[in-house]
């Protein structure tokens, strides 16, 4: 078999049938909630492969130390996957993994937003400048609209 051919079967055996959807409800990184839903427009359904096979890719990438990571497909996939670089969660590569496994681009590309935006939340984001001071409007802040019913 092809290695994207035992990643897809890796990927299709962990998915455990018995585990029931609400698993995937709440605020953890592997969760979604009601608000995430709606910006990245995922649905619990979806949450189950896009989970595993982001678990494959952190393992791939050297980023988790998870079940997948230091198996022997794993370290099949990162002598054969060049574009997977280790330390690194890039997007580009993110997607193409995906695509390997049969999820589509817009898939992947939410889920890794919506995780992103989760690991933003953490505070587990560090950059460069992030010890430097925004300016802040001169006057007082007003506060958001209420609703505006843009149907978006």
């Amino acid at each position: 078999m092809s290695l994207a051919a035992d990643l897809q079967a890796h990927l299709r055996a962990a998915l455990d049938p018995g585990l029931p959807l609400d698993r995937y409800s709440g605020p953890d990184w592997f969760q979604l909630t009601p608000a995430e839903s709606e910006v990245f427009g995922l649905t619990l359904d979806e949450l189950p492969a896009l989970v595993a096979a982001f678990e494959m890719f952190e393992g791939i990438a050297a980023i988790a130390d998870n079940d997948f990571a230091g198996t022997p497909l794993c370290a099949k996939a990162q002598s054969g996957l060049a574009f997977i670089r280790p330390g690194t969660r890039d997007l580009g590569a993110w997607t193409r993994f995906a695509g390997l496994l049969g999820i589509p681009s817009r898939l992947a590309f939410a889920w890794f937003w919506k995780h992103q935006f989760w690991l933003e939340r953490q505070g587990l984001v560090s950059r460069f400048d992030d010890d430097i001071a925004f300016p802040a409007s001169p006057g007082p802040r007003s506060t958001p609209p209420a609703d505006d019913e843009i149907p978006f």
